[in-house]
């Protein structure tokens, strides 16, 4: 009996605890959810302990392409941007900024400084499609390499500025060569610049050649006594007032004859009227800007064409 009312009683503590606590619960519940003496709720207890998490950005930076390096010349410039015109034969736009760093040896430069024509190693960004420049060097000769000549041009000026020249030569052929900052430009012992170079004078150009463009390495302007072109060929037309030479260049030259042009064949002299066809001859000439006026024409052979006068 004693062990069975044991058990009883522990049954019934069980049973009141289980119910405190619940009515414990209850209490916190409601006191909880019950509006305050002022009249408003109280603000439910956060039951998550879980950290908050990273905030995100509103939007990623942009992205800046890495840093490029362009060597040529400034074909145009102004106070906010230049173009340079690059060893590839592109033209590349750079905007000048107050960040710009701009220097021409030890000395620094504003952008102002800047020309058309310079020599400039330029190293920019790009964003947006928009090139600028973070730093440019404006070369002198003495900090560049001089590259080597790879062609010889002589003639008559036929079109001059100051970024490049067309040179008439004594082949018929038409070049164009471009003037920078470091080509050399002579007159005799005085130097010139490339300005001064003008329409219907004769020079003497070397030049460099690369991606279809002629790059003079240096121009000699050739004094007012004027030097005579040598052709040598054989005469595809001929009469009285002019005749065409096929040189060994593969160049049909024109040759125009005057009183004063001397023919000779041998130890005989000859009238223009005696030049044929198939005649092979040396001749000198002068250019004057337009055509080439025949000095002197010696014709090969000892055949009989033409007729001697002595």
């Amino acid at each position: 009996m004693k062990k069975r009312s044991l058990i009883f009683v522990m049954i019934v503590l069980v049973q009141i605890a289980v119910a405190g606590l619940l009515f414990g619960d209850d209490v916190r519940a409601s006191a909880a959810n019950a509006p305050s003496q002022s009249g408003i709720a109280k603000a439910p207890v956060a039951t998550s302990l879980t950290p908050a998490g990273p905030r995100r950005h509103a939007g990623a930076p942009p992205k800046i392409e890495p840093e490029q390096q362009f060597e040529g010349t400034i074909t145009v410039a102004s106070a906010t941007s230049i173009t340079v015109h690059d060893s590839h034969g592109n033209d590349v736009v750079f905007a000048l900024t107050s960040a710009t760093s701009i220097r021409k040896g030890d000395v620094t430069l504003a952008a102002t400084d800047l020309k058309v024509g310079d020599q400039v190693h330029v190293m920019g960004s790009s964003a947006n499609n928009v090139n600028t420049a973070l730093q440019i060097i404006v070369q002198t000769p003495d900090t560049q390499q001089q590259p080597e000549p790879e062609l010889e041009i002589e003639g008559i000026i036929t079109v001059a500025s100051a970024t490049e020249i067309t040179v008439h030569d004594s082949h018929n052929a038409d070049d164009v060569v471009e003037l920078t900052s470091t080509t050399i430009i002579r007159k005799g012992e005085t130097t010139v610049a490339a300005a001064d170079l003008k329409v219907g004078e004769r020079v003497h150009v070397k030049a460099t050649s690369a991606n279809n463009v002629n790059t003079a390495v240096e121009v000699i302007v050739q004094d007012e006594q004027q030097h005579p072109l040598a052709v040598t060929g054989t005469i595809t037309a001929a009469s009285s007032s002019s005749i065409t030479v096929h040189d060994a260049h593969g160049a049909d030259v024109i040759l125009m004859l005057s009183a004063d042009t001397i023919i000779s064949k041998g130890g005989s002299t000859l009238a223009s009227g005696d030049l044929k066809v198939g005649d092979h001859v040396e001749a000198e000439a002068i250019f004057d800007g337009t055509v080439n006026n025949a000095i002197s024409i010696h014709v090969d052979g000892s055949g009989d064409s033409g007729h001697g006068h002595h």
